[in-house]
């Protein structure tokens, strides 16, 4: 557990970073690029998305599943395992660039595409999965600190006019390129191509396609809302006020995406030895301490957009506030749909459930964006993908209930929603009476996180006591490790 918790605090810290990345360049563009540039980077990233998930068929969960799988067996047969899957890999980087250049040859923004294809090409030579699935996540945190820093530094040295959008897909690419480079020479620690022999690929097409089905449907009302937008109100503002909500509202997931990289490969791990009860066990707890992190951050989030975005991206984003309000509740389903999807279904090898949910999910959806778009613009984008979200996330929770008891564990919870509701309507309070201004939002947050701790702490929380105690080991451990 305590390695667990060390590869959780590695995680967390790249997450949070990666909170503040945008944090730091979002105003900076917003200014600089205007909402209708920004429109059309969110229109080329959604399309963009789309070739690459679709593309990769699953490829980076199934990889990092399958190596947690061999990852305690020969060095023979982790090397074997790495070049099927990169081979795999390799084919679909043909054949997705491919029809991707097929896709933009007559598109209206076909150069924003042409230059946004380095991007694709990054991620799919990016064998960052190799390393989650050996439970690296050091070296990945490293790595991505420095080709993020770096990537800041030329958004703000490079892009000064609006002009310059393709100076800032530029930029993307080559950083996810060159982050993919500076693992590469790393790989040679755990595999050998000497002995490789025999590789089947076709082994891996069925496994990786299950694990791909539950990806598109995802995909469908994540990244389509934006391509529904564009199409069924020409506004490309529009798809820049949702794109930047979702952003938003998708920040307090951070913590939440290092819990869950981490236990996919160590639940996998477990699950191939055996060990279901553990698995059980870890997922319970899971859902608790999410649930006591993610309430309040999507009850504080809703609390603070009206006086958050007028100052931080500036009076032409006004309408992403009200965006941020319609789609914060998807903060509470994504969280939780994470733990089922990642610890559980995909962990121990279960992906019909996940297909089963996210399709039926993506097909309310967009049902729901066709009729809803049209008149509502950007907020019928949001209807639809919270209630596709909550459809999702109750039919896994459903599937899940048969083995482990995860419906008394949600009960039991109540109480962090209680919490949070009463640290909301504080925070609203303080927003009414203050104007919209940086020590606005940060006296919101001080005293909404204040108010939140102090009614954990009343209440002796269990959660709370659980993470404290691991963290104290966690600090002892290391201040033993320096001496």
């Amino acid at each position: 557990m305590e390695k667990k918790l060390s590869n959780i605090l590695f995680n967390s810290m790249y997450q949070i970073f990666l909170v503040i990345v945008p944090i730091i360049t979002a105003p900076y563009l917003s200014r600089v690029l205007g909402a209708t540039n920004m429109g059309k980077y969110s229109y080329v990233e959604a399309i963009l998305t789309l070739f690459s998930t679709i593309g990769l068929i699953g490829l980076y969960d199934y990889g990092t599943r399958e190596i947690a799988y061999v990852r305690d067996k020969s060095r023979g047969d982790v090397s074997r395992t790495f070049f099927e899957i990169t081979i795999i890999r390799f084919f679909m980087l043909m054949v997705t660039s491919l029809l991707y250049l097929l896709y933009i040859k007559n598109n209206e923004y076909s150069y924003y595409f042409l230059c946004a294809i380095i991007w694709l090409i990054g991620n799919f030579i990016d064998p960052t999965w190799f390393f989650n699935g050996m439970e690296e996540f050091k070296l990945i945190t490293i790595r991505n600190f420095m080709v993020k820093i770096i990537s800041i530094c030329l958004i703000f040295i490079l892009v000064k006019t609006r002009d310059d959008l393709y100076i800032y897909l530029y930029i993307i690419g080559l950083c996810q390129v060159a982050s993919s480079i500076l693992l590469v020479g790393r790989l040679k620690k755990y595999i050998s191509i000497k002995g490789v022999k025999n590789l089947k690929l076709k082994k891996h097409i069925l496994p990786t396609i299950k694990v791909f089905l539950p990806q598109i449907a995802t995909l469908i009302y994540t990244q389509v809302d934006k391509v529904m937008i564009e199409s069924l109100t020409t506004n490309i503002s529009s798809v820049t006020f949702y794109d930047n909500a979702e952003k938003i509202v998708k920040i307090p997931l951070a913590v939440i995406t290092s819990i869950n990289l981490v236990l996919m490969p160590s639940n996998a791990n477990l699950f191939v030895k055996g060990k279901i009860d553990e698995i059980k066990k870890i997922i319970s707890s899971t859902i608790s301490l999410v649930l006591m992190i993610t309430l309040p951050m999507a009850f504080g989030l809703a609390s603070i957009g009206f006086t958050l975005i007028p100052w931080y991206l500036g009076s032409e984003f006004v309408e992403v506030g009200y965006v941020i309000i319609w789609l914060v509740p998807i903060i509470v389903a994504l969280a939780l749909s994470g733990i089922s999807a990642n610890q559980y279904f995909i962990a121990t090898n279960q992906t019909n459930y996940l297909v089963k949910s996210y399709m039926i999910a993506a097909l309310i959806n967009i049902i729901i964006n066709y009729f809803t778009i049209p008149v509502m613009g950007c907020y019928g984008a949001a209807l639809g993908t919270v209630i596709a979200e909550y459809i999702s996330v109750g039919m896994q929770y459903y599937y899940m209930s048969r083995t482990i008891k995860v419906f008394s564990t949600l009960m039991k919870s109540y109480r962090y929603f209680l919490y949070s509701s009463i640290m909301c309507v504080i925070s609203v309070l303080i927003g009414v009476k203050m104007s919209s201004s940086p020590s606005t939002t940060i006296i919101q947050v001080i005293v909404s996180v204040t108010i939140y701790g102090i009614l954990l702490v009343l209440s002796k929380d269990n959660q709370l006591k659980v993470l404290f105690k691991l963290l104290v080991k966690e600090k002892n451990k290391s201040m033993e490790e320096n001496k």
